[in-house]
Order: C-alpha cells, then structure tokens, then sequence
C-alpha cells in the first residue's frame, strides 16, 4: 500500500522552463533597451546554451552573455536585466493549474508529502514559498542535505527516512526520466513520469506510471 508521495519541484509542480523563459525574455528586453546588441531569439539561446552548460542554478548567465558579446562587463546592461528579471518572476513561477486542489486531496487523505530537488536548500524553500505549496511539504530533500545529485540513492534515501516509510510504500513523480525515474526506481520506489513538465523530447523512461497532469497521481495512488 502506498503512504507516500515524494515530488520533484521544476517542471513537477511548477513549470520552472516556462518561468525561465518568461523572466529571461524580459530581462533581454530591459538589457536592450540599455545596450545589448543582441536580437531576443538569440540571446534567449544563448543564455539556455549557458544554462545547459553549467546548469540551472547558474548564477552569472546575464553577466557571461554580456562580456561574450560586448567584451568586458557592463554594470548597466547588467542591472536592468537582473532587475526586470526579479520583477518578473513572481508572476511567472505559478503551481500547475490542478497541483493545489491535488495535494489538499492528499493530504485530507493522509498521504504523507514530501520534496526531493537538486536545487540549493534556500533556493528549493523560495521556489515553494513563492508558489504557495511550502504548507504541503513538511519535509523539503535538498542538495545541501547530502551533497548528491539526483539519480544518486543519497536524497531518495533521506526522503524515506524522514518519512518513516520503506521504499515500497512511496510513489515518486518527476520530469526527468534520467535523474528522477532512474533514482527512484533505484532504491525501490514506485514511479510516475510526470510526462506534462517534460520540455525536451524523452525515451521511454521505464516509469510505473506516466501522468499527464498531476492530478493523475489521485488515480495512481487510489488504485495501487
């Protein structure tokens, strides 16, 4: 019988490309305005370039776009895009349209809930403060907690802990076939794919389930 639900964040809960998209886009509009030569297509591409190159949770892109083009730093350029991006993002990092009315569900059901990101421990509270699911989540996984990345056992493993349940009892629903599934189904969860967040074009992840919204796991967990 599964007890348990254990969630990623990006792209599971909340549509975190389509945020980075948004805010990104109009951060490059501010950085034109002050001077970026670039057009917006090709500076959203370059900036996801960086982003796919050294991560999601890249800190300098706007700074590492502006010395390519431009040479040397632009403090100006700088501020306006990291400004316009900030001020963006509240309105674009928003829940999935069904994930809160499915977790009050589950919780009302007595399913216990759970996080496991790769995301930095601050970082991972923000992003569900800002959405408005952080009341869900008594226990939030972080990279800081085990200094492991996803597919490794580590933060799967400390999940369970802290739940107090064997891996058997938990289903766990991500986006990333390779990070996610692979990491779950390693230590003996049940797996959902959370095909509706996934932004790239996947093989076949192997999951238990594959849902394509996440009110689908309210089927998953009332059948199993």
């Amino acid at each position: 019988m599964l007890k348990a639900l254990i969630c990623d964040v990006d792209n599971t809960l909340t549509d975190f490309i389509g945020m980075k998209k948004r805010c990104c886009t109009a951060a490059i509009e501010a950085m034109r305005r002050h001077g970026l030569t670039l057009s917006v297509d090709d500076a959203l591409q370059n900036i996801f370039r960086i982003y796919d190159e050294e991560g999601w949770e890249e800190q300098e892109v706007f700074q590492k776009l502006i010395e390519k083009y431009h040479g040397k730093p632009d403090y100006r350029i700088l501020a306006a895009g990291i400004v316009a991006y900030r001020n963006a993002r509240p309105f674009a990092l928003v829940p999935y349209a069904d994930v809160r009315e499915a977790l009050e569900m589950l919780r009302a059901g007595g399913i216990k809930l759970a996080v496991v990101s790769d995301a930095p421990r601050l970082k991972a509270h923000i992003r569900l403060e800002t959405i408005g699911l952080i009341k869900y989540f008594p226990h939030i996984i972080t990279y800081d907690d085990t200094q492991k990345l996803k597919p490794d056992e580590a933060p799967f493993r400390l999940a369970l802990e802290r739940l107090g349940i064997s891996p058997t009892e938990a289903l766990f629903i991500g986006d990333n076939p390779g990070r996610d599934i692979v990491g779950a189904r390693t230590v003996g969860m049940k797996t959902c794919w959370a095909r509706y967040g996934c932004a790239w074009e996947c093989e076949d992840p192997k999951a238990d389930y594959t849902a394509d919204s996440f009110r689908d796991v309210l089927l998953v967990l009332r059948n199993v």
